[in-house]
Parts: structure tokens; C-alpha cells; sequence
């Protein structure tokens, strides 16, 4: 078993948890002692993260309603930053290939490609077979949602 005694570096990115850490470490009892906040945090938060990460069904089971309806809140937010975020990425990805798609055209037709042609943006556009299957994907995706409410 290593040294426990030892001094551990952590990083903290959330602004957040700074707001909660500097406004700990102005009152009793902790008068600036950032290793004591830790570690109260940690006694708090780590039996609790524990049981969520190996026994979720029983940390759910003991948590009170708000704290349920809070914690789902949180994971629909995570998820909801999740989903836009594959969103851009697949904006980006149907873009590029869309780009490719017909530059090959172009090619294949015979044409002379530049680079004006490039950075003008006439080949960004879906092909036509393919802009007509997106729309009937996002007509019917929007008739399933208004259905549901």
C-alpha cells in the first residue's frame, strides 16, 4: 500500500466549484485551509459518488425527490450538451462530404476545378437525392415529436 501522507496535485476546470471553494475558505472553520475544504468535500462527496459509480440503484433509492429531480436535471443537461455537440459535428462531417462528393462530379464531368471554385461554396450543397431523403427524415421527425405531446 503507497503513502497516504503524500501530497496529490488536482487540477479544478469548473468555475463553479472555485465560487464554492473561495467562499469556504472566508468562514469557520476553515480560515483559509484549502487542504481542509478538500478533504471535508471529499468526505462528503466521495461515499456518495462511490455508491452512484457501484450502486446506483440503491443511491437512487435513498436520494429525496428534489434531489432525484435535480440529479436527472443535471444528466438531461449533460446529455442535451452531448446531443448538440454531435449535432455540429455531424453538420461538419455531412459539409465536408458534400464538398467531396462534388468535387468528384466535377471531376468525373470533365470540369477544371480551382481553387476560387473551392472557396466559393458551390460545392457545399447535398446532392439532390440526398437532400430529398434528409428532409423526409426531418418531416418525419418533427411529425413523431408533435405527435407525442
Amino acid at each position: 500500500m503507497e503513502n497516504r501522507t503524500v501530497q496529490k496535485r488536482i487540477r479544478i476546470y469548473e468555475e463553479s466549484l472555485w465560487q464554492y471553494i473561495d467562499k469556504l475558505l472566508r468562514v469557520e472553520p476553515f480560515d483559509g485551509n484549502f487542504n481542509e475544504v478538500i478533504n471535508q468535500a471529499l468526505k462528503i462527496g466521495l461515499p456518495r459518488l462511490y455508491e452512484l459509480t457501484f450502486d446506483p440503484k440503491e443511491y437512487y433509492k435513498r436520494l429525496s425527490q428534489e434531489e432525484v429531480e435535480t440529479e436527472v436535471t443535471r444528466e438531461i443537461k449533460d446529455l442535451s450538451l452531448t446531443v448538440d455537440e454531435v449535432s455540429v459535428q455531424v453538420g461538419i462531417i455531412k459539409y465536408l462530404l458534400s464538398i467531396l462528393f462534388n468535387i468528384e462530379g466535377h471531376k468525373l464531368e470533365g470540369k477544371v476545378l480551382t481553387v476560387d471554385m473551392l472557396e466559393s461554396g458551390i460545392f457545399a450543397s447535398l446532392p439532390k437525392n440526398l437532400q430529398e431523403i434528409e428532409n423526409t427524415m426531418i418531416e418525419n421527425t418533427r411529425k413523431n415529436r408533435s405527435s407525442k405531446k
